[in-house]
């Protein structure tokens, strides 16, 4: 996730690259709706610290991952093909990505974004949201600054985010789902939590 999460932070107070993580509870309810396929490899090209990916790997699905921080490829300068992404993009290049997913991706593409996204009219010239099928909204407000947890739990914040499903050839008007993650919401206020520490 990236600046646009934390522009009410100052530059210097913002982790390297943008790097938000996502809580491995999210990527478990993705799981359950049953919008991927374990017999198609997915590719995680934004990876951070594994927290997608390590949760697909564990149950059941393959594929592979990248990140600039960590092999030094820059998916916006990927060559290739691939049929599926997931991923949680910096959201200082929602935008990009999305187009670059358009480029590569066969099948389909999952992304983790912002629904103030919508509200952008460079984003209907740009014809980002072409494609776009379906919409979870999680129906808490997740902080992405949460810490690694042995449960994949969050810390509450301000944002309005869910998973985000383009599919190739889709023309219909997207479809909107909210998704409880109410059970996840167990860890208080980041802030809070900080303070203990």
């Amino acid at each position: 996730m990236g600046k646009a999460y934390a522009n009410r932070k100052a530059e210097k107070q913002r982790p390297e690259s943008d790097f938000y993580r996502t809580p491995e509870c999210l990527t478990r309810e993705l799981i359950a709706l049953n919008i991927l396929d374990r017999k198609v490899p997915f590719y995680e090209p934004m990876v951070g610290d594994l927290a997608i990916a390590n949760v697909l790997w564990d149950s059941g699905f393959t594929g592979t991952s990248d990140d600039i921080r960590t092999t030094g490829k820059d998916f916006l300068k990927f060559e290739g093909k691939v049929p599926v992404i997931v991923t949680n993009p910096a959201f200082s290049i929602f935008t990009e990505t999305v187009q670059k997913c358009k480029e590569v991706c066969t099948d389909k593409f999952i992304l983790l974004g912002k629904t103030n996204f919508f509200a952008a009219h460079n984003r209907t010239v740009a014809k980002t949201w072409e494609g776009l099928k379906d919409v979870w909204v999680f129906d808490r407000q997740v902080d992405y600054r949460t810490p690694k947890n042995k449960k994949g739990h969050f810390c509450v914040g301000n944002l309005v985010t869910g998973w985000m499903l383009w599919e190739r050839n889709w023309e219909s008007p997207a479809r909107l789902h909210i998704l409880d993650v109410n059970k996840y919401a167990t860890m208080g206020s980041y802030d809070k939590l900080k303070e203990e520490r």
